[in-house]
């Protein structure tokens, strides 16, 4: 049984600010909570794999034999995946729901880290490195997106740089 949505009747603060954006729903105060923690703590841990990893550059490169130009590589596709998955995010959320590409994102990349574990060279390194990368930018798609539910349509303009301020690396 599908349901069909061109029928229901859906506030105008409730519908999507833009074509194939997500529809938003009613939630508790105890819930809006809920998906702020949620929130902060995902762009917060997005970060974490990132930073120690530039940190450890050089000891990184020491057991696995490489140079630290070759570590650095791991860093670049880091970087790289993450910048361009934004269009990935934006297909998948699409296709498949935020939620559930989140899953999928998320699954490769806890493979990749598995086979990183057991097989621990430098081209399984840089698929783990990848795999990060992509994960980085959806879970910051996924905090952006639970501080949009949050927020009041008139207040929603603020959401992205609550989620995205609190992605930058914390010194140790």
């Amino acid at each position: 049984m599908t349901s069909d949505l061109r029928h229901a009747r859906i506030s105008p603060a409730l519908r999507p600010t833009m074509p194939s954006g997500p529809y938003l729903f009613p939630i508790g105060p105890k819930l809006k909570i809920a998906y702020v923690i949620c929130a902060i703590s995902i762009a917060t841990l997005a970060t974490f794999g990132e930073f120690l990893f530039a940190t450890d550059i050089a000891y990184l490169a020491g057991p696995l034999h490489l140079t630290s130009a070759q570590a650095t590589w791991a860093t670049a596709l880091y970087y790289g995946f993450g910048a361009s998955n934004a269009l990935f995010v934006i297909k998948g959320r699409m296709q498949f729901g935020t939620t559930r590409f989140f899953h999928i994102v998320i699954s490769i990349y806890a493979a990749t880290s598995l086979l990183f574990l057991l097989y621990p060279t430098f081209v399984t390194l840089l698929l783990n490195r990848a795999a990060n990368g992509a994960v980085y930018s959806m879970a910051i798609a996924m905090a952006v997106y639970y501080m949009l539910v949050v927020v009041p349509a008139d207040k929603r303009f603020r959401a992205p740089m609550t989620a995205i301020g609190h992605c930058w690396p914390l010194p140790l």
